[in-house]
């Protein structure tokens, strides 16, 4: 309320560029110590599993299963979906230090389920969907060639025409193992997405109306009654950038983000650096970004400017070749 277009522009503009230093020099400070990075990861994957249960056996405990069935709705500054995918952050890291053998294989095995297990109870669809998408994507380009790809990419849309045939045994397989994962996906199925994304997206397009070329923002995004969702961003980064951006405004970030799927993604997919976790986190922000956060808070800036400064020259035991 009462919050000013310019006060709110030199914020976010100020995060922005606060952030893109910040991750410039990390990224750079890391490209010489690799060995440093896996060790973050190495302490931080059981610190935050341990982190992770403590803090739903907390909530459980104070406010009960009423948690697990409320969308956004703060739990003592915690919300489902924010918590969620912090778990899919440390999820990341778990794949990470799969491949590159950081911690013993049983130990990654019992941190993984631990954490598939908490976002299991949630019944959240995204970063269910955010992980599948990960793992999908490194089988795919690490084992096949472009051709293969495509071969690929073929047979899943014959498998999902499969699986809107035989949608019904999915939604019931889904209900044995949560029943919240089986009502919201069979709703979303059959009637539409009822966490109000429809509803946002709309709002979204709607300014973007306003000011297709620059954009328009902030818009506060009020509620119709008898629904719980407001703020500043409609949960979609991409529509979220055309909105605030404008078509125009827009067009660095859709070409950085398009110049890192050219050229980094999938020679940092396949390095054996720690460009792969970026790689990774770069491939569920995108798809996370069509389900939710906001674009200033994302990841994805993170997951960019680490892949921008990935060379493949750089050799993965940290030093730097005579060409780099």
């Amino acid at each position: 309320k009462g919050i000013k277009d310019l006060e709110y522009g030199v914020y976010t503009s100020s995060l922005l560029v606060y952030n893109f230093l910040f991750y410039f020099s990390i990224s750079y400070y890391f490209r010489k110590r690799t060995d440093q990075f896996d060790k973050i990861i190495k302490y931080y994957l059981p610190i935050s599993c341990v982190g992770f249960a403590t803090l739903m056996a907390i909530i459980l405990s104070k406010y009960g299963l009423s948690f697990l069935l409320v969308e956004a709705l703060k739990f003592n500054g915690v919300t489902l979906i924010v918590f969620s995918y912090d778990i899919v952050f440390a999820l990341l890291a778990v794949i990470y230090a799969w491949h590159r053998k950081i911690i013993s294989k049983w130990m990654v095995f019992s941190i993984g389920i631990v954490d598939l297990i908490l976002i299991l109870s949630m019944g959240k669809r995204g970063p269910l969907l955010c992980i599948v998408v990960v793992l999908f994507c490194i089988w795919l380009f690490k084992r096949f060639s472009i051709k293969k790809c495509v071969s690929i990419l073929t047979i899943c849309v014959i498998g999902y025409s499969l699986f809107t045939i035989y949608i019904n045994d999915v939604i019931s397989i889904m209900t044995m193992v949560n029943p919240r994962l089986g009502d919201t996906f069979s709703a979303f199925y059959y009637y539409g997405d009822l966490n109000g994304r429809e509803s946002l997206s709309e709002y979204a397009i709607e300014q973007i109306e306003m000011n297709p070329l620059w954009g328009k923002f902030p818009g506060l995004i009020t509620p119709p009654a008898l629904t719980f969702f407001f703020g500043l961003h409609p949960h979609n980064i991409w529509l979220e950038a055309i909105m605030t951006m404008g078509y125009i405004g827009s067009i660095p970030f859709f070409l950085l983000v398009i110049y890192i799927c050219i050229k980094k993604l999938i020679p940092a997919l396949g390095s054996n650096s720690f460009y792969m976790f970026f790689a990774i986190l770069f491939i569920s922000e995108i798809v996370h970004g069509f389900m939710s956060g906001a674009l200033v808070e994302s990841y994805i800036w993170m997951a960019m400017c680490f892949l921008f400064s990935y060379n493949s020259s750089i050799i993965p035991n940290g030093k730097i070749s005579r060409k780099q």
